[in-house]
């Protein structure tokens, strides 16, 4: 087993059994009144690893058994996707929804600010009580 695959396996397997959140933000930051904070930060960053580790193993398997099958998939997915028309249409004005924004940009700036806060911190919270 190459030293790629040996880490990545040691990853997942550190991540999904051996790792500790509430006692990780326990030595480093203690009694904090951020500690949920924290934990979900900390609980992202695990989860990111989980992933990382599962692709890196997946692309190190497909690799070693079937590399003429991972030249396929590299060869899809080299394509070229054209986003000038998209941006073109987002960049006209349209007079009735700007008029109303331009009048007030605290307000709606801050109602998609925290919207945007309130529903990351509870998504991130959903997947820490799952």
């Amino acid at each position: 087993m190459s030293r790629k695959r040996f880490g990545a396996v040691f990853v997942l397997l550190f991540l999904f059994f051996r790792f500790d959140v509430e006692g990780l933000v326990s030595v480093f930051f203690g009694n904090d009144k951020f500690k949920v904070a924290y934990e979900i930060l900390i609980t992202t960053m695990a989860l990111l690893g989980k992933v990382a580790g599962a692709v890196g193993l997946l692309i190190g398997v497909i690799l070693v058994c079937r590399p003429a099958r991972m030249q396929q998939i590299e060869r899809r997915m080299d394509t070229w996707f054209a986003t000038q028309p998209m941006w073109e249409k987002l960049d006209r004005s349209h007079s009735s929804v700007d008029t109303l924004a331009n009048r007030r940009p605290i307000i709606f700036g801050a109602i998609g600010f925290f919207t945007s806060v309130l529903l990351t911190f509870l998504a991130v919270n959903n997947l820490i009580h799952l």
